[in-house]
């Protein structure tokens, strides 16, 4: 588990992974964005159908393996969604043919409404095997602290100039914002100083 906050912001966290792993030819990857407003839309279905498309289109080209065509076809004729154990299942199949598959899941944070149910999520995705390989990206949490355990950690903490570097990008960058401020140096110094004041290292 990577956990990572603040200024490195789960945009360039992300960016700075998948660019990683896509130069790398021989890695299968695929990842998850999670956003604290989907999280009704999250569902461990529509996260593992995710996956398996990802790796489906990265590792099978244009044609499906026959049991998941035949998967398809048969929720499409009876309009039903797949079952979590039959996605798994396929995913497993497809993992086990693989030296390494690679998973990121950006936010785990805000997967879903709370953290045990995004840990379900978490140990669905261990059960595909030794193979696969997963990297999370979340604010701290005791729940995640706990399962995690002895994994892998990089904490990432903002400094007070990060942060107002990042501000003043921003109060430039936005129209409305730039022109509510204008010129005005003490206003934006005094926006700075609230915000890096309340953002606790976040």
């Amino acid at each position: 588990m990577r956990r990572v906050s603040g200024l490195l912001t789960h945009r360039l966290a992300r960016s700075l992974v998948i660019d990683y792993l896509e130069r790398e030819n021989t890695a299968a990857f695929a990842y998850i964005y999670c956003e604290y407003n989907r999280r009704e839309e999250q569902t461990q279905v529509a996260l593992l159908s995710s996956l398996l498309q990802q790796l489906l289109r990265r590792e099978t080209g244009s044609s499906l393996p026959g049991a998941v065509a035949a998967m398809y076809e048969a929720h499409k004729r009876d309009n039903t969604c797949p079952a979590v154990a039959e996605i798994t299942n396929h995913l497993r199949d497809l993992v086990a043919r693989l030296p390494a598959f690679y998973v990121v899941v950006d936010a785990l944070d805000e997967c879903a409404n709370n953290d045990n149910d995004a840990l379900t999520f978490i140990s669905a995705l261990r059960t595909l095997g030794p193979g696969v390989k997963l990297l999370c990206t979340s604010r701290f949490s005791t729940t995640f602290e706990t399962y995690f355990g002895v994994a892998d950690k990089l904490e990432i903490s903002a400094h007070g100039e990060d942060i107002a570097m990042f501000l003043e990008s921003q109060m430039r960058q936005q129209t409305m914002l730039a022109r509510n401020i204008g010129g005005d140096a003490k206003l934006k110094g005094e926006i700075a100083d609230t915000i890096i004041g309340e953002s606790h290292g976040m």
